[in-house]
């Protein structure tokens, strides 16, 4: 797949009651099977190809051992990335759902659940990526 219709992927928990915000970090960065790029830039605007998120979330859970069904993605999050080399991708939000994050499942994929103070040390896109989905959720 191009690197213009591969989309970025993030996923997240957001607590039912408290609203408090998660999102999976992995030993790369926050973003799903792959880091970014040096020199990504978070872009403004809709996507010219906005992905379906089902398969994304079917392989996520797949990914991390969970049944199906746990993970949805959130169609209304609509931004996209700037590659170094002058492709784009779009990014796509992921829901864990669940009373709690799927902390031990996050664990065996070297993960963890992290709020945004916990992403200080991030790369600066991540930390835009995050600061947009954060937002977006929300509703700010």
């Amino acid at each position: 797949m191009s690197a213009t219709l591969q989309p970025c992927l993030l996923a997240y928990h957001k607590h039912a009651t408290s609203a408090l915000v998660r999102f999976l970090r992995l030993p790369w960065g926050v973003t799903l099977f792959d880091a970014l790029p040096d020199g990504a830039r978070l872009l403004d605007g809709e996507p010219q190809v906005a992905p379906h998120s089902a398969a994304w979330a079917r392989e996520l859970a797949r990914w991390l051992g969970l049944p199906g069904g746990v993970v949805s993605g959130e169609g209304e999050f609509r931004r996209r990335l700037l590659l170094p080399d002058g492709g784009e991708r779009p990014v796509v939000l992921l829901q864990l759902a669940g009373i709690d994050p799927p902390f031990a499942a996050a664990e065996r994929c070297r993960g963890a659940f992290i709020t945004l103070l916990e992403a200080r040390d991030l790369a600066a896109v991540e930390l835009e990526l995050l600061r947009a989905s954060y937002e977006h959720l929300l509703g700010g």
